[in-house]
């Protein structure tokens, strides 16, 4: 993440920093984990969500200026890090054995796409907000 935030950086000639870039790649994978473990205690099917993130990452290409898209992508793409995968799915075996009566298979699956859908939605926010 820091190497894509320093590219970027320099890309854009200072404009967009690493830390603002970093924050918000965070709080995407935040919020999308966090919709996951929700997902989880309510029986939400993940369909559902995965069809209207990836709605909402179709809308906000279109308002966000091109050079931030392929840049979204990418950092949707560097949280699927060897640091990150291990923890996210760590911790949704974990909620799912917790709750009991709830399969670790078809709970527990696409915690990783849920995962990556926050930075892609984080940053296509963020070139908003630039553009």
């Amino acid at each position: 993440m820091r190497i894509l935030a320093s590219q970027v950086e320099f890309a854009s000639d200072g404009e967009i920093s690493k830390t603002i870039l970093i924050t918000m790649v965070a709080m995407g994978v935040a919020f999308f984990v966090g919709l996951a473990m929700l997902r989880i205690v309510l029986g939400i099917p993940i369909a559902y969500i995965l069809a209207t993130g990836y709605a909402v990452v179709l809308l906000l290409s279109f308002f966000t200026p091109e050079n931030f898209v392929p840049i979204a992508f990418d950092a949707g793409g560097v949280t699927t890090g060897p640091m990150t995968v291990p923890f996210i799915l760590s911790l949704g075996l974990g909620t799912v054995s917790v709750l009991g009566g709830k399969s670790s298979l078809s709970d527990g699956f696409g915690l990783v796409g849920l995962a990556s859908i926050g930075p892609i939605i984080a940053v296509l926010l963020l070139g908003v907000m630039y553009g």
